[in-house]
């Protein structure tokens, strides 16, 4: 079983627009999957997002990483990625290739 945890890295903000402050523009993010003994491998990516209407913006202090997640959720394709990752671990736990070198 693979454990699956996003990372939310810096995010890109309009400072000021409409009276609205530091609005969400690009969500630098990581998606880390881990196996069982530790194995991990993730993928990454920057979304952006257009510009909130009034009533639906969030000031920046009253966001949470469960919201940004689940806008990420909401619009990246998350089944693909988690099998990206779980490809990745799995030729890690039963590797296919060698890298090999002539004397």
């Amino acid at each position: 079983m693979i454990n699956f945890e996003w990372n939310i890295n810096p995010m890109d903000c309009i400072i000021d627009d409409d009276g609205m402050i530091n609005i969400i523009q690009t969500v630098h993010w990581r998606l880390i999957g881990t196996d069982e003994n530790g194995i991990s491998s993730d993928v990454y990516g920057a979304q952006s997002f257009p510009k909130p209407s009034e009533g639906g913006f969030i000031p920046f202090e009253e966001l949470t990483k469960e919201i940004v997640v689940s806008w990420l959720e909401a619009t990246l394709d998350v089944p693909a990625l988690e099998k990206n990752i779980e490809d990745a671990i799995y030729l890690i736990n039963n590797p296919v290739m060698v890298q090999l070198t002539i004397n």
